[in-house]
């Protein structure tokens, strides 16, 4: 399958290729017209940059396609994109009649985490997209999120910060579709009693990640009740705090991409990290060192 270049798609893929059984797949591409493919129903990429596809438009005339379209059949003659729809796009700009593709036998959930994977790993997708296809394959596909953590590579972690970001007003959204927002800041304020003010904050200032991180908090602080000490065992429990402490756990999470616990008790805790073989153990220990 090394037409496929499978290891820079991650482990995910190369399972759902498996889980496809790819053993009957057409592994050498061949050539299909542009007029008998069509853009995929599931394809979890919405926004194409103009610019981006300029500079792959005069890429292909010069060079042609060189990594071929993933497509699949839908009816005789007729093909779906599972992965690729930018290079179809540009090659019928480039007035390209035929493209290379590998056609592949898959359901729509598989459709949708194929296309998923790929353009996660390709960093094409902004992060408002990404949190509507993670929410398909849950509530389409009844994926639970340890399922959907595993076939895109990602932690769990991960995949529940994604998600919330659906509960955004579409005005925030809209903005992250535009990278006026990061996916950063919009992490960064999804917690916020008042996420509209602070988004006008960051636009009007042009406030960091970090820096909105702060403000986020410095408002939470400002508008919580006061917190509650129990003398029970001697140890402190902190209402309001469980909410910061959650942030940044599923912040320390998506950093290492491992499973994180954080407990706090008064000004003292502790952070345990879950590493599932040596080479998580491997990483952690470099980035300790680093």
């Amino acid at each position: 399958m090394s037409n496929l270049n499978l290891p820079s798609l991650g482990k995910g893929l190369a399972a759902l290729l498996g889980d496809v059984n790819i053993s009957q797949a057409q592994q050498t591409p061949q050539s299909i017209a542009t007029s008998l493919i069509q853009p995929g129903r599931n394809q979890p990429r919405q926004a194409f940059d103009e610019a981006n596809l300029a500079d792959l438009i005069l890429s292909i005339q010069r060079k042609g396609i060189l990594q071929p379209l993933l497509i699949r059949q839908i009816q005789p003659g007729k093909f779906e994109i599972i992965a690729g729809e930018r290079r179809w796009r540009a090659a019928i700009a480039a007035k390209l009649e035929r493209v290379p593709v590998v056609i592949i036998a898959c359901n729509d959930q598989e459709a949708l985490e194929i296309g998923l994977i790929e353009n996660l790993q390709r960093h094409d997708l902004n992060a408002i997209e990404e949190a509507e296809a993670i929410k398909r394959l849950q509530e389409e596909f009844k994926l639970t999120q340890e399922q959907i953590a595993s076939s895109i590579g990602k932690s769990r972690s991960y995949v529940a910060n994604i998600i919330r970001l659906n509960t955004l007003d579409p005005n925030i959204k809209e903005l992250i579709r535009q990278n006026k927002l990061s996916a950063g800041h919009a992490r960064a304020i999804i917690t916020s009693q008042d996420p509209n003010n602070i988004v006008e904050q960051i636009l009007q200032n042009n406030l960091s990640v970090r820096d909105t991180e702060k403000l986020a908090k410095h408002n939470s602080q400002k508008n919580k009740p006061s917190e509650t000490v129990s003398a029970k065992a001697g140890k402190q429990f902190v209402g309001p705090m469980d909410t910061d402490v959650q942030v940044l756990t599923d912040q320390l999470a998506e950093r290492l991409n491992m499973k994180v616990q954080l407990i706090v008790r008064g000004s003292s805790g502790s952070l345990t990290v879950n590493f599932q073989n040596l080479d998580q153990l491997d990483i952690l220990l470099c980035r300790l060192q680093s």
